[in-house]
């Protein structure tokens, strides 16, 4: 390829590679010339910029706290999609299912094992497969659902030997007129 002789006049490094050492653009025109924030003093980023403009929420569904700007202060009420979604599934999941995996029946499960010290209630057996079982059962006690004393850990297999053990709508009205 031919180049013109003021091309060559005017060209600085012997090649692109060269070139590109000294600059990051590697162009010719922006050969020799320096970044227009090389130098700068005060230039500031994230929370030191003085634009730098968020506040932190607390999530609606999970509680988590997070972050937003200013601008959805008003709208912003979830910190992901998965918290909105859970949130707002319009009635649609039954009440008991939204229950089971909120996060006030997670930290009543985990309040089951941590006082129960992560062992089974009738055999023994610590760790492995445990699960947190209401005495009264879930669904005809609805004010004792989330009550520490109406919980216990089980293993599995003691779990099925219960009378509330699954769907079992017989035992369960038996054992709710027994209390």
């Amino acid at each position: 390829m031919f180049e013109s002789k003021s091309f060559w006049e005017t060209r600085k490094y012997c090649s692109h590679s060269c070139a590109n050492s000294v600059n990051s653009i590697g162009r010719k025109s922006c050969v020799g010339r320096t970044p227009w924030n090389k130098g700068l003093k005060g230039f500031t980023a994230g929370e030191n910029n003085p634009k730098y403009s968020r506040i932190k929420k607390s999530c609606l569904e999970c509680g988590k706290e997070f972050e937003i700007r200013k601008y959805r202060e008003n709208t912003a009420k979830f910190c992901s999609h998965n918290c909105e979604h859970s949130a707002r599934d319009e009635g649609k999941t039954p009440a008991y299912n939204r229950i089971r995996k909120s996060a006030s029946y997670r930290e009543w499960r985990k309040a089951v094992f941590e006082r129960d010290d992560y062992a089974c209630q009738d055999c023994g057996q610590r760790g492995g497969k445990l699960h947190a079982d209401h005495i009264q059962p879930f669904a005809l006690f609805p004010e004792l659902r989330l009550n520490i004393n109406n919980g216990r850990t089980l293993c599995i297999d003691c779990h099925k030997k219960t009378p509330t053990y699954g769907y079992r709508g017989k035992n369960c009205v038996a054992v709710s007129q027994e209390v």
